[in-house]
């Protein structure tokens, strides 16, 4: 397969993005790859509109010892513990990058609902069958 952008070089560099629901790959020569600046981007790149935000310096830092100054000056969060640390200044980027969602929803199978509801109904009957079970052996 030639590259999607020169048409010249054999393409070695496939990338997958989702942007608005919809599903969007390239496929690029090593060159056209560079020059488009693709590889792994930095949360602070993923995260539009963010490293437009002035540096704060709130005074707290995490136990890893990165300041959310650093943060937004690099990109990157030095441990796990950073998201609890700056869990206020991150949770509007977070939310806007996510569709307003705090959490990643991720994808499930079509039958991923209807098996759930099957678990969540044979519990209960199991659970009335115990409780029934308990009230006669009181009696």
């Amino acid at each position: 397969m030639l590259c999607e952008n020169c048409g010249k070089n054999e393409a070695n560099v496939h990338t997958v993005s989702i942007v608005n629901g919809e599903k969007q790959e390239r496929h690029l020569c090593g060159k056209c790859a560079g020059e488009a600046q693709l590889g792994m981007p930095s949360l602070i790149n993923l995260l539009s509109g963010f490293q437009m935000l002035p540096v704060q310096n709130t005074g707290a830092v995490c136990a890893c010892g990165n300041s959310f100054a650093q943060f937004q000056k690099t990109g990157l969060l030095g441990c796990p513990d950073c998201y609890t640390t700056y869990n206020q200044l991150l949770m509007p980027v977070i939310k806007g990058a996510q569709g307003g969602r705090a959490r990643h929803a991720g994808r499930r199978p079509a039958e991923y609902n209807a098996l759930i509801q099957e678990i969540t109904k044979a519990e209960k009957t199991a659970r009335a069958q115990e409780l029934t079970a308990a009230d006669e052996v009181r009696r």
